[in-house]
This record gives structure tokens, C-alpha cells and sequence, in this order.
């Protein structure tokens, strides 16, 4: 069997970033419509439980955009790491953007596969409360339209709501956790942290992680082995896919935009299965 050669693995990248192309359009013609009639999201938007929060946003509509936003993420990353291949630096800098591209579509993937508005509220608010922990617990911050809000306060009230439902604390939402359970309905044999553990190491320069990309230590060039770029274009393939798949069952994007998603996924799916068939 011959090797897969350039111009096939580049196909298979570009093929890639395409589809998390036409994944970002497809988020964003949808909300920018109201919701269709019977899908998931309309029901969630007729909740009489979908009330503003603090930034008089309703959850649903606070979910939405959080979709959006880490699925833009994601874009910008994949961007990134295509770009990174395409000069060459196969190395450290790759597993980092591969890492970025995981934990955003994990985000996605965390609010877009909620299948009841009980599920969103919880995952919703607690994704906001672990993500503010930290940068706006003392402090504050501006909103989209440059406005100053008290961060304590605007964290509290995720809380203060999820209380008045009776729903208790914010669930614990870590990072590994949510990677992992998109790898493990994006990718057989993925249920493990296992792949995010690696990615998060050379992310960190642990030793461990970065002496997979030098072939020789003495010489103290970085390379990428080849089985190790077709495995996170792999990854960030099925993250994609994953993502996606579950905002559309979710959200009923209009069919024009459905429509040029699932031709970007038909040549990004002939692409990966030729990369994988071929060593």
C-alpha cells in the first residue's frame, strides 16, 4: 500500500477547515432566524422558565450565543492549526491548537446536545459560573457593548437562579470531563481523557509529551511524525462533525445552510476515510 501522499493530506485539511467553516455559517444563519417550529430550541424559547438573567438575556438565548461564540472559537483555532501545517510547524504548537480546537466544540457540544430545558438551564448556568470563577469572581468586566458589569454579582445570579428551580449548586464542569465526552461520541475507543491528557502535556511542555516530537534528542530538531498529523486532523475532523450534528438536532438550521454543511462534511468524510485507509 503507498503512502498518503502530500497532496492527499492537504486535502484532507483543507477539507477539515472547510467543514468548520461552513460549521460557524450554519450556527450563525440559524440564530439570526427565529426558531423553527417543533425543534428543540423553540420549545426551550417557549419555556415559561426561560427568563432573563442578569444581563437580560433569557437561558435560551444565553445558550445560543455561547454556542456560537465557542463554535467561532473553534473555527479561529482550526484556522490556525491548518495554517501552522501548511508552513511546516508540525510540532508543539499544533498540539496546543488542537487542544483549543477540542475544549471550544467541547463547549458547543455541552450546550447544543441539552435535550431538555432542565438539562440546558443546569449546563448553562454552571458552564458560565465555572468559566467566571476565576477572571470576574472580584472584579469586573465589560459586556459587547462596553458597558462595566460587577462580576461577582452577574456570577451570582446563575447561581441564585439554578436555587429558585431547585436545582441545587452549579454542577462541576472540568475541562477533561467535557473533551472527553465529546471524543468518546466523536471517535471510538475515545472514552478516556486519554488523547486530552497527551494534547494538555505538550500544551504545558511536560517532557513526557514533548519527546514525542524529536527524532533525535541529540540533534534538537522538532518534528511531527506523520501518524501523529493524520491522528489530530482525525481529531479535530470528528470534533467538528460531533458538534455540529448535535446543534442541527437541536436547532433545525434553514436548509440552505444545512445544505452546503452537508456537502462540506461528504468531502471532508471521503477525505479522512482516505487518510485513515492509508498509513
Amino acid at each position: 500500500m503507498s503512502a498518503l501522499s502530500e497532496h492527499e493530506r492537504a486535502l484532507a485539511r483543507q477539507a477539515t477547515l472547510e467543514l468548520a467553516h461552513q460549521t460557524s455559517a450554519l450556527v450563525l444563519a440559524t440564530l439570526r432566524q427565529p426558531p423553527q417550529d417543533g425543534s428543540l430550541s423553540q420549545r426551550f424559547a417557549v419555556d415559561p422558565r426561560n427568563l432573563p438573567i442578569s444581563d437580560s438575556a433569557t437561558v435560551s438565548a444565553g445558550a445560543a450565543n455561547t454556542i456560537l461564540l465557542t463554535a467561532m472559537a473553534a473555527e479561529d483555532h482550526v484556522d490556525a492549526f491548518i495554517a501552522s501545517v501548511k508552513r511546516g510547524k508540525q510540532s508543539v504548537s499544533n498540539a496546543t491548537v488542537v487542544r483549543g480546537v477540542l475544549e471550544a466544540y467541547a463547549k458547543t457540544y455541552f450546550l447544543a446536545s441539552a435535550i431538555t430545558f432542565e438539562q440546558l438551564l443546569q449546563r448553562y448556568c454552571s458552564l458560565v459560573w465555572d468559566e467566571l470563577q476565576y477572571p470576574v469572581r472580584h472584579s469586573s468586566f465589560a459586556d459587547t457593548t462596553g458597558a462595566l458589569i460587577d462580576g461577582a454579582a452577574y456570577r451570582e445570579a446563575f447561581r441564585l437562579l439554578l436555587e429558585s428551580h431547585g436545582m441545587g449548586k452549579p454542577l462541576a464542569v472540568p475541562m477533561t470531563a467535557l473533551v472527553a465526552s465529546l471524543l468518546e461520541d466523536a471517535i471510538d475507543g475515545a472514552a478516556d481523557p486519554a488523547i486530552y491528557s497527551q494534547l494538555s502535556g505538550v500544551a504545558h511542555a511536560g517532557t513526557s509529551s514533548v519527546g514525542m516530537f524529536f527524532e533525535n534528542v541529540a540533534d534538537l530538531e522538532m518534528v511531527m511524525p506523520a501518524q501523529i498529523g493524520h491522528e489530530y486532523t482525525g481529531y479535530v475532523f470528528a470534533a467538528i462533525r460531533t458538534a455540529a450534528l448535535a446543534f442541527i438536532d437541536a436547532y433545525a438550521p434553514p436548509t440552505a445552510a444545512h445544505d452546503r454543511w452537508l456537502a462540506a462534511l461528504g468531502r471532508a468524510e471521503s477525505a479522512i476515510a482516505q487518510m485513515r485507509r492509508v498509513p
